[in-house]
């Protein structure tokens, strides 16, 4: 799995890279002005950040 970010920053997207046709797309996103980030950059800008105020998502850990 690969994370791309496109060229302003704002955006994220995160692609299988296991078949022929997939890293094709990805070659595509690349051509397009897209960029490989790191999955940390995308955990802290893209899938932790909550709603629309910004908040950041709690995990959903079992209580002990």
């Amino acid at each position: 799995m690969k994370t791309l970010v496109n060229k302003n920053g704002t955006k994220f997207v995160r692609v299988p890279d296991k078949s022929k046709h997939e890293i094709q797309g990805i070659e595509d996103l690349l051509k397009k002005g897209w960029q490989f980030t790191s999955k940390a950059n995308w955990k802290h800008n893209c899938r932790d950040v909550g709603g629309k105020n910004g908040q950041v998502k709690k995990s959903k850990s079992k209580a002990r």
